[in-house]
C-alpha cells in the first residue's frame, strides 16, 4: 500500500525535496530524459483534458512546460475544477519509465489567483502521496 503524509502547507514544501526521486536518476537517463518526460507531458494530458479540456489558453488548469530535468511535473488547478478522481489516475501513470517522477498538483482559488493563496498541494508518487494538510481538510 502506498504512503500517505499529510501535513500543513509549509510542512509539505519542505518535504517535497526529500520526497522526490534524486536528481541523480534523472541525470542517469542522459538525453532520453527529454524524451521520457515529454510521454509523461503526453500521459498527463490524457487523464486531465478529456475530464476539464485542453491547459492551454484555459482558466481551469495548466501544465508547466518549464523543463527542468528534475523528475517533477508541475500542473496547477482551479479549485473547481480540481477532481480527486484525477490523484490515482495519474499515480497509475507512474510506472516503467514513469516510476520515479513525480506529479505535483496545486489547486488555487483560481488560476488568476496563482500567485496568491493556494488552497492545498498533492505530490503524486508510484508508491506515496504527500498531501497537505489544508486541501486534504477541505
Amino acid at each position: 500500500m502506498a504512503r500517505i503524509v499529510k501535513m500543513t502547507d509549509a510542512e509539505f514544501w519542505e518535504a517535497l525535496d526529500g520526497f522526490t526521486s534524486p536528481r541523480q536518476v534523472f541525470d542517469a537517463q542522459g538525453q532520453a530524459h527529454a524524451d521520457i518526460d515529454f510521454r509523461l507531458v503526453e500521459l498527463i494530458d490524457g487523464v486531465v483534458a478529456p475530464a476539464i479540456g485542453d491547459w492551454e489558453r484555459s482558466q481551469r488548469w495548466w501544465h508547466q512546460m518549464d523543463f527542468y530535468g528534475d523528475g517533477i511535473r508541475s500542473l496547477i488547478f482551479a479549485a473547481a475544477d480540481f477532481q480527486p478522481g484525477f490523484v490515482p489516475a495519474l499515480q497509475r501513470l507512474l510506472v516503467g519509465e514513469h516510476a520515479d517522477f513525480c506529479i505535483l498538483c496545486q489547486v488555487m482559488p483560481s488560476l488568476d489567483a496563482r500567485n496568491g493563496s493556494r488552497i492545498g498541494s498533492i505530490a503524486i508518487r508510484s508508491n506515496g502521496l504527500l498531501i497537505s494538510y489544508r486541501l486534504s481538510s477541505s
